[in-house]
């Protein structure tokens, strides 16, 4: 939906409006060919899928998500062999049967599925139960299932039979979070993390015994061998361990100790093995025979899933964002067929090399990634998990960049990095030690930095290597900065309180501000954005809403409202033609002509949504992020290409 236009004639020259450009009078579409992807790996899907498992031969891989069908994929290939819909029911866990080719699919309803994934079939297993099913287990060579739900009770059938066997049902003071199932089927083995566990006879229904581990351990899961020998995960006097536990002599032996905690572990069919997932994302294999700990790669972000072929051969799991790790542990030289390389959380934006080389993509995992265009490879990855980078700028001159590391709530002080393309000379500034919250630059040597109020400025020169804090002169601590960006020698603040404020830079003082006019529709925008040369400026509202304005204010217009074409991520403008490209999530990249002032295009060729945009320096490529972490390059074609040509 197009705006009004404004009234003052300066703000876009003298050609009358709703006349197209040069460049757009020719009619044609916008079309782009596709060029190359950063990132891009089989195991990087387009969505999210929060459960995942390996059948026991290790060749079929189970997805599922939150309102995506349920899907089996090659491991080699991650090629869709299969696909089931479950409808409104939601899939909360999946398992596969040992040395079978059915999937039990668990639901948010509480329902049961078992689907024969090689025929297509599916059935529902009788007596369900109301409830969330958060974990299933399987015993007796694949002839015994139970799962549990979030309302306090677990089920165990007999899936050959298709019949339930017993049903038990938990105090409410007690949230079950692990159950597993003893290899001849004879007992259940079910606890909290922290709390007691519990082996009940499955024969007769009764208490066994209790596992009052909180004395010694501070348990993560129970894996029972049998019901006179359970494995047990966790934390002993501080230290990372896997212990045996006998309930009969309440005795534990400890079996080996872990480089770090784990944060999920799943035994391996045979029971031979434990996979198990650090917090800071080591895959590691554990030798339940030996107490042998190898560790077989390391994830990108945190692993919340694990799951593992028979031996351990071949491991799974599901790490942040849309990666899923998919490690082969008998091939030494390949074991890792994951993603190594990209974000694992969407991208937030982009840093274009004026000499068309490379590319700096910020995402939302914090960490920004300098790409080389030539060879499509990363040169260098900047931020931790705990110091990440959450916002980043390019000089005008486009030979230096700076990032700001930490930030964005973390509990880690902030602090400003400047380094240059292809990751050399990276250097640490010495700003003061406070909260920072945005970094620009001025000019081509010196560095502004923002804290959380509008007052809160810094500049620092990097030839005389010395900060100044500049702002205006009344007290403006209570005005909470929400965005800002610096245009020529003025820095523009927004703030949560419907004011924006222009302060100059170069001023003697540096203490003058502007205010925006009354007269102009008031900002309340989430981000802020300006072209290369300071002549518009953007303002995107949390409701989509998009308000154009040149860099003296003479015009503002609204240019998209209540968010017609999805939530605006970000935006870029073309380098030689006057076309805005907007990146609207699910609805793709929209294009818009600031001088003819409507829509010319609009193109939906990324997987998945796009979250950022960016074009290269000549107008030729237009770069998209997605929210699965991918980076597409597509080749420009049709009049933004002639222009671009044209005027270059």
């Amino acid at each position: 939906m197009s705006g009004t236009p404004p009234t003052d004639s300066a703000a876009h020259g003298p050609r009358a409006a709703g006349t197209p450009p040069a460049s757009m009078q020719a009619g044609a579409a916008l079309t782009f060919q596709a060029a190359f992807q950063l990132g891009s790996t089989p195991w990087r899907l387009p969505k999210a899928y929060y459960e995942v498992d390996i059948s026991s031969d290790g060749k079929w891989v189970a997805l599922g998500g939150y309102g995506l069908p349920v899907e089996v994929r090659c491991f080699e290939t991650a090629r869709t062999l299969a696909t089931l819909d479950i409808g409104e029911r939601e899939p909360t866990s999946l398992s596969f049967r040992p040395g079978g080719k059915w999937l039990a699919v668990g639901t948010s309803h509480g329902a049961v599925l078992l689907w024969d994934v090689a025929h297509d079939r599916s059935e529902i297993l009788p007596g369900g139960e109301r409830g969330r099913v958060v974990r299933m287990a399987w015993a007796r060579h694949g002839a015994l299932l139970a799962a549990v739900t979030d309302a306090r009770g677990f089920r165990i059938w007999d899936v050959d039979a298709r019949r339930r066997v017993c049903r038990f049902r938990v105090s409410d003071d007690v949230k079950v979070e692990t159950l597993q199932l003893c290899a001849d089927g004879a007992a259940a083995v079910f606890g909290a993390h922290g709390e007691r566990a519990a082996i009940i006879d499955l024969a007769s229904g009764k208490l066994v015994s209790l596992i009052p581990l909180s004395r010694w351990i501070w348990p993560l899961c129970f894996l029972p061998q049998s019901s006179d020998r359970v494995l047990v995960t966790g934390r002993l006097r501080r230290r990372p361990v896997v212990v045996w536990y006998d309930p009969r002599t309440n005795r534990m032996e400890r079996l080996t100790e872990l480089p770090a905690m784990l944060h999920a572990a799943s035994l391996s069919p045979d029971r031979q093995r434990l996979v198990g997932a650090t917090w800071d994302g080591a895959i590691l294999v554990i030798d339940l025979r030996t107490g042998r700990v190898s560790q077989v790669c390391q994830q990108e972000g945190l692993v919340s899933t694990v799951a593992c072929s028979e031996d351990a051969e071949r491991v799974v799991c599901r790490a942040s964002g849309c990666v899923v790790g998919t490690v082969d542990c008998s091939d030494m030289h390949n074991r890792f067929c994951a993603p190594a390389v990209g974000h694992v959380e969407s991208v937030a934006g982009f840093l274009v090399d004026p000499q068309g080389r490379y590319l700096a993509s910020v995402g939302g995992d914090n960490r920004l990634i300098i790409w080389d265009l030539t060879r499509r490879v990363e040169v260098e990855r900047i931020g931790s998990p705990d110091r990440g980078v959450s916002q980043a700028a390019l000089a005008p001159g486009g030979r230096r960049l700076a990032v700001l590391l930490g930030g964005l709530g973390q509990e880690e002080q902030t602090a400003v990095g400047v380094g240059s393309w292809g990751g050399k000379e990276w250097r640490e500034l010495p700003m003061p030690r406070q909260e920072l919250k945005a970094v620009h630059w001025w000019r081509d040597q010196a560095v502004v930095a923002l804290g959380e109020c509008a007052a809160d400025i810094w500049v620092w020169d990097t030839k005389a290597k010395k900060a100044q804090r500049v702002g205006p002169r009344r007290p403006l601590g209570q005005l909470r900065r929400l965005s800002s960006c610096c245009i020529a020698d003025h820095l523009w603040v927004l703030c949560e309180e419907r004011q924006l404020l222009i302060i100059p830079l170069n001023a003697p003082n540096m203490r003058e501000c502007k205010q925006w006019p009354d007269t102009y529709p008031t900002p309340q925008g989430r981000a802020m954005y300006s072209d290369a040369d300071g002549r518009h400026v953007a303002i995107v509202t949390p409701r989509g809403v998009v308000m154009l304005t040149d860099g003296q204010l003479h015009g503002a217009y609204v240019i998209m409202a209540d968010a017609p074409y999805g939530v605006v991520g970000d935006l870029a403008w073309h380098p030689q033609a006057s076309v805005l490209a907007l990146a609207c999530g699910k609805e793709g990249v929209r294009f818009w002509d600031m001088e003819s002032q409507s829509w010319v295009g609009s193109f939906g060729g990324h997987p998945g949504s796009v979250q950022a945009v960016a074009f290269s320096c000549e107008g030729t490529t237009l770069f998209t992020g997605g929210s699965n972490g991918l980076i597409c390059a597509w080749r420009v074609e049709g009049p933004l290409r002639q222009a671009s040509i044209a005027r270059s």
